[in-house]
Protein backbone atom coordinates (compact mmCIF):
# COMPACT_ATOMS: atom_id res chain seq x y z
CA UNK A 1 0.00 0.00 0.00
CA UNK A 2 0.94 3.48 -0.46
CA UNK A 3 1.78 5.00 2.50
CA UNK A 4 2.44 8.30 1.00
CA UNK A 5 0.16 11.63 1.67
CA UNK A 6 -0.14 14.94 0.52
CA UNK A 7 -1.47 18.64 0.78
CA UNK A 8 -1.81 20.85 -1.79
CA UNK A 9 -1.42 24.04 0.23
CA UNK A 10 -0.93 27.72 -1.91
CA UNK A 11 1.15 30.74 -1.18
CA UNK A 12 1.59 34.17 -2.87
CA UNK A 13 4.25 36.76 -2.58
CA UNK A 14 4.35 40.11 -3.74
CA UNK A 15 7.46 41.30 -5.24
CA UNK A 16 9.05 44.95 -6.25
CA UNK A 17 7.75 44.08 -9.94
CA UNK A 18 5.35 41.05 -10.10
CA UNK A 19 2.84 38.90 -8.10
CA UNK A 20 4.71 35.49 -7.74
CA UNK A 21 1.86 32.10 -7.60
CA UNK A 22 4.29 29.14 -5.64
CA UNK A 23 1.92 26.21 -4.66
CA UNK A 24 3.47 23.74 -2.10
CA UNK A 25 3.05 20.45 -1.40
CA UNK A 26 3.45 18.71 2.04
CA UNK A 27 4.50 15.06 2.10
CA UNK A 28 4.47 13.03 4.90
CA UNK A 29 6.15 9.82 4.61
CA UNK A 30 6.63 7.25 7.58
CA UNK A 31 10.40 6.42 8.62
CA UNK A 32 12.16 3.42 6.14
CA UNK A 33 12.46 1.71 9.51
CA UNK A 34 9.02 2.13 10.51
CA UNK A 35 6.64 -1.04 11.92
CA UNK A 36 4.59 -1.77 9.14
CA UNK A 37 1.89 -2.26 11.89
CA UNK A 38 2.15 1.76 12.42
CA UNK A 39 0.79 2.41 9.06
CA UNK A 40 -1.96 1.26 10.16
CA UNK A 41 -2.70 4.91 11.50
CA UNK A 42 -2.14 6.25 7.46
CA UNK A 43 -5.23 4.19 6.30
CA UNK A 44 -7.93 6.31 5.43
CA UNK A 45 -11.33 5.92 7.84
CA UNK A 46 -13.34 3.29 6.63
CA UNK A 47 -17.21 2.35 7.73
CA UNK A 48 -16.79 -1.17 6.10
CA UNK A 49 -19.95 -2.86 4.12
CA UNK A 50 -22.22 -4.74 6.74
CA UNK A 51 -25.30 -3.44 9.14
CA UNK A 52 -23.52 -3.78 12.35
CA UNK A 53 -23.14 0.03 13.24
CA UNK A 54 -20.42 -0.30 16.15
CA UNK A 55 -18.88 3.16 17.38
CA UNK A 56 -15.30 2.99 17.36
CA UNK A 57 -12.30 5.06 16.45
CA UNK A 58 -9.57 6.18 13.97
CA UNK A 59 -6.95 8.23 13.83
CA UNK A 60 -7.26 11.34 11.40
CA UNK A 61 -4.14 12.12 9.59
CA UNK A 62 -5.27 15.49 8.67
CA UNK A 63 -5.49 17.14 12.25
CA UNK A 64 -3.82 14.31 14.26
CA UNK A 65 -6.30 13.17 16.01
CA UNK A 66 -7.98 10.08 16.70
CA UNK A 67 -12.43 10.54 15.87
CA UNK A 68 -14.93 8.18 16.64
CA UNK A 69 -17.09 6.89 13.55
CA UNK A 70 -19.43 3.98 13.39
CA UNK A 71 -18.03 0.84 11.53
CA UNK A 72 -20.52 -1.54 10.04
CA UNK A 73 -18.51 -4.36 11.51
CA UNK A 74 -16.63 -5.89 8.63
CA UNK A 75 -14.85 -5.14 5.63
CA UNK A 76 -13.42 -1.77 5.79
CA UNK A 77 -9.61 -1.35 6.91
CA UNK A 78 -6.86 -1.76 10.25
CA UNK A 79 -7.18 1.86 11.31
CA UNK A 80 -10.18 1.56 13.86
CA UNK A 81 -9.94 0.76 17.65
CA UNK A 82 -12.28 0.44 20.25
CA UNK A 83 -11.60 3.04 22.21
CA UNK A 84 -9.67 6.77 21.94
CA UNK A 85 -7.32 5.75 24.35
CA UNK A 86 -6.43 2.84 22.14
CA UNK A 87 -5.97 4.76 19.28
CA UNK A 88 -3.76 7.32 20.80
CA UNK A 89 -2.09 4.75 22.24
CA UNK A 90 -1.09 3.64 18.66
CA UNK A 91 -1.08 6.24 16.43
CA UNK A 92 0.13 9.20 18.69
CA UNK A 93 2.30 8.51 21.36
CA UNK A 94 3.49 5.37 19.57
CA UNK A 95 4.17 7.63 16.37
CA UNK A 96 5.22 11.15 17.95
CA UNK A 97 8.49 12.34 15.70
CA UNK A 98 7.91 9.55 13.37
CA UNK A 99 6.90 11.18 10.22
CA UNK A 100 9.52 13.09 7.78
CA UNK A 101 7.46 16.08 5.78
CA UNK A 102 8.86 17.43 2.57
CA UNK A 103 8.24 20.89 1.14
CA UNK A 104 8.06 20.84 -2.64
CA UNK A 105 7.57 24.50 -3.97
CA UNK A 106 6.81 24.84 -7.56
CA UNK A 107 5.41 27.68 -9.26
CA UNK A 108 5.95 30.10 -12.17
CA UNK A 109 5.59 34.09 -12.17
CA UNK A 110 3.35 36.14 -14.40
CA UNK A 111 5.94 35.62 -17.81
CA UNK A 112 6.03 31.79 -17.23
CA UNK A 113 9.57 31.74 -15.88
CA UNK A 114 10.49 29.88 -12.85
Amino acid sequence: TDSTHSQQKIHWRASDFECIYTPLKLIMLPPLNADPAADLCLEPMSEGHCTEYVLLWYYYTVSGECRPFVYGGCGGNRNRFSSKQDCESQCILGRRGKVLIIIQASGSNINGQR
